[in-house]
């Protein structure tokens, strides 16, 4: 049995982010983890719980149904029954150890630390949907992105997640400025915080961001929605700067 769960927002179908979504599901799925999430569609992952209800860009007036981060974890949390938390973009795939790994790491380390680490990027040329395909998937060239404060995958107890949840903005997720935000969060309120980057390798399915522009007119941080997240962050920059999460110490096992 898993002893993390994930949360996230899943995007609606379409060429493009469909086969990435599934490919991302299914590596989840090898790791048996289970999954709580706001999702437009109907999936057959045996691990997903729909949350119903969440609240959305558009309570906040903006045209998107991409979910409030604050309120996706407070919605989740209650139905989670696993120690550990992971909130993770729906684009990462996860590697095949990954489960047994954070099993080692809680063991060595204790359920009470903060955990993210930098994805790797790859392209998506096949969707990952067996075995076969997902041992290839890892094999496939990679490489590593913003090692200094891009995250896509933020692991913690239940308990920070709370705090955090009550501390946080209204960030939309999707956007920009709310995984900085979490990074100097950590860095302030947790003692114990740790890269994972090379322990808990993520693979990033590259892809386009034009569904912003189709959504709300304007391209990535020209969207509404982008500028109310850099804003809600622009106060927490100015006091504390950018968090450096390679300046983190490493996990090891």
């Amino acid at each position: 049995m898993s002893c993390i769960s994930f949360i996230t927002a899943l995007k609606k179908f379409d060429e493009e982010f469909g086969p990435i979504q599934r490919s991302a599901l299914y590596s989840w799925g090898a790791n048996a983890v289970p999954v709580y999430a706001i999702s437009d569609e109907l999936y057959t992952y045996a691990g997903l719980t729909t949350l119903e209800g969440v609240k959305t860009g558009r309570d906040l007036k903006f045209k998107t149904s991409s979910p409030l981060i604050n309120d996706l974890i407070k919605q989740a949390l209650p139905k989670i029954s696993t120690p550990l938390v992971g909130f993770i973009n729906s684009d990462i795939i996860i590697l095949e150890d990954f489960a047994d790994k954070i099993a080692q790491i809680v063991l060595k380390y204790g359920p009470d630390i903060f955990m993210t680490g930098t994805r790797y990027q790859i392209k998506l040329p096949y969707e990952v949907d067996s075995p076969e395909s997902y041992a290839r998937i890892q094999g496939e060239e990679r490489r590593i992105y913003d090692e200094m404060s891009s995250a896509d995958i933020f692991i913690a107890s239940k308990e920070f997640y709370a705090k955090m949840a009550d501390a946080m903005p209204n960030f939309i997720m999707g956007r920009y400025a709310w995984d900085n935000w979490i990074h100097t969060y950590a860095e302030i309120n947790i003692k114990e915080k740790y890269n994972c980057t090379k322990v808990l390798p993520t693979l990033h399915c590259v892809h386009s961001i034009e569904h912003i522009e189709r959504q709300e007119g304007l391209p990535g941080r020209r969207a509404p929605s982008a500028v109310h997240n850099i804003r809600l962050y622009e106060g927490t920059f100015l006091r504390y700067g950018s968090s450096r999460i390679n300046k983190w110490p490493y996990v090891e096992l």
